[in-house]
């Protein structure tokens, strides 16, 4: 075998590879949701922030909408009844979600830090909670 040739097979080997690990389109909204989420915990006490709050905020609850439509990884090894209760419980759990993050929409809107302070916590226990089941 030539350097060309295996230079070719490890170009495609690598390929091939890549193209399996690629996230779901729900796990690369559920990564984005995350990340958006730790940066707007970090800004949010701030008022000068106030729009680029607003703005993870909606960013946030757009990704949500979206994910509700769409089958998460775990699911696709699923079939049958053991599929159906497990994308309620994800719907369940991204409903959750959407209810606080409007709640919170309104508490940044208002200035209310207290209830921000407590959507917050609301907002972590419902994603380490619905984690532990949805895994």
């Amino acid at each position: 075998m030539n350097l060309r040739s295996l230079f070719a097979l490890i170009f495609v080997s690598l390929s091939c590879l890549a193209a399996e690990s690629e996230d779901s389109p729900v796990a690369t909204r559920m990564k984005s949701i995350a990340r958006d989420f730790k940066t707007l915990s970090g800004q949010i006490s701030d008022t000068a922030q106030k729009d680029s709050s607003m703005e993870l905020i909606a960013a946030i609850r757009k990704n949500i909408t979206a994910a509700k439509t769409e089958k998460s990884g775990p699911a696709s090894e699923l079939s049958g009844t053991k599929l159906e209760e497990y994308q309620k419980q994800f719907t369940k759990g991204l409903g959750a979600l959407e209810d606080r993050f409007g709640k919170l929409s309104d508490a940044v809107k208002a200035g209310e830090s207290a209830k921000i302070s407590a959507l917050l916590g609301e907002i972590n226990t419902l994603k380490k909670d619905y984690h532990k089941v949805l895994r």
